[in-house]
Protein backbone atom coordinates (compact mmCIF):
# COMPACT_ATOMS: atom_id res chain seq x y z
CA UNK A 1 0.00 0.00 0.00
CA UNK A 2 1.34 3.40 -0.98
CA UNK A 3 1.96 6.09 1.62
CA UNK A 4 1.20 8.78 -0.97
CA UNK A 5 -2.07 10.65 -0.83
CA UNK A 6 -4.07 10.65 -4.02
CA UNK A 7 -5.33 14.11 -4.89
CA UNK A 8 -8.83 14.42 -6.28
CA UNK A 9 -7.73 17.16 -8.67
CA UNK A 10 -5.49 16.45 -11.65
CA UNK A 11 -1.83 17.43 -11.28
CA UNK A 12 0.25 16.83 -14.40
CA UNK A 13 3.51 16.65 -12.44
CA UNK A 14 2.15 13.95 -10.13
CA UNK A 15 0.80 12.02 -13.12
CA UNK A 16 4.21 12.14 -14.80
CA UNK A 17 5.95 11.10 -11.57
CA UNK A 18 3.55 8.17 -11.16
CA UNK A 19 4.34 6.85 -14.66
CA UNK A 20 7.84 8.09 -15.53
CA UNK A 21 8.23 5.71 -18.46
CA UNK A 22 4.77 6.70 -19.79
CA UNK A 23 3.75 3.07 -20.04
CA UNK A 24 0.12 3.63 -19.06
CA UNK A 25 -0.56 7.37 -19.07
CA UNK A 26 -1.13 7.70 -22.82
CA UNK A 27 -3.50 4.73 -22.85
CA UNK A 28 -5.47 6.35 -20.01
CA UNK A 29 -5.87 9.68 -21.82
CA UNK A 30 -9.46 8.87 -22.85
CA UNK A 31 -10.53 8.30 -19.26
CA UNK A 32 -11.53 11.03 -16.80
CA UNK A 33 -9.14 11.91 -13.98
CA UNK A 34 -11.56 10.54 -11.37
CA UNK A 35 -12.37 7.03 -12.52
CA UNK A 36 -15.09 4.67 -11.35
CA UNK A 37 -14.40 1.04 -10.47
CA UNK A 38 -16.09 0.10 -13.77
CA UNK A 39 -13.71 2.34 -15.74
CA UNK A 40 -10.66 0.97 -13.92
CA UNK A 41 -11.95 -2.56 -14.54
CA UNK A 42 -12.36 -1.80 -18.24
CA UNK A 43 -8.79 -0.53 -18.48
CA UNK A 44 -7.26 -3.35 -16.44
CA UNK A 45 -9.49 -6.07 -17.93
CA UNK A 46 -10.80 -7.10 -14.53
CA UNK A 47 -14.20 -6.67 -12.90
CA UNK A 48 -15.66 -3.76 -10.94
CA UNK A 49 -16.02 -6.13 -7.96
CA UNK A 50 -12.32 -6.99 -8.22
CA UNK A 51 -11.42 -3.30 -8.27
CA UNK A 52 -13.59 -2.66 -5.21
CA UNK A 53 -11.82 -5.55 -3.46
CA UNK A 54 -8.44 -3.89 -4.17
CA UNK A 55 -9.81 -0.61 -2.82
CA UNK A 56 -11.24 -2.21 0.33
CA UNK A 57 -7.96 -4.04 0.96
CA UNK A 58 -5.90 -0.88 0.51
CA UNK A 59 -3.91 -2.24 -2.45
CA UNK A 60 -5.41 0.43 -4.71
CA UNK A 61 -6.08 3.86 -3.27
CA UNK A 62 -9.26 5.77 -3.94
CA UNK A 63 -11.76 8.03 -2.28
CA UNK A 64 -15.34 7.56 -1.24
CA UNK A 65 -17.84 10.05 -2.59
CA UNK A 66 -20.96 9.09 -0.73
CA UNK A 67 -21.50 5.39 -1.29
CA UNK A 68 -19.36 5.32 -4.44
CA UNK A 69 -15.65 4.88 -4.97
CA UNK A 70 -13.62 7.12 -7.25
CA UNK A 71 -10.05 6.37 -8.19
CA UNK A 72 -7.83 9.31 -9.12
CA UNK A 73 -5.80 8.46 -12.20
CA UNK A 74 -2.56 9.10 -10.27
CA UNK A 75 -3.56 6.36 -7.79
CA UNK A 76 -4.19 3.91 -10.60
CA UNK A 77 -0.83 4.77 -12.19
CA UNK A 78 0.97 4.23 -8.88
CA UNK A 79 -0.78 0.88 -8.45
CA UNK A 80 -0.02 -0.27 -12.01
CA UNK A 81 3.63 0.78 -11.87
CA UNK A 82 4.05 -0.67 -8.38
CA UNK A 83 2.86 -4.04 -9.64
CA UNK A 84 5.37 -4.00 -12.52
CA UNK A 85 8.37 -4.09 -10.17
Amino acid sequence: MSAHKCPVEADERLLADADPERIFIDALSGFPYLMTPAQVASFTQTTPAGVRKLLAGGELQGSRMGARWVIPKVCLLRYLNGNRQ
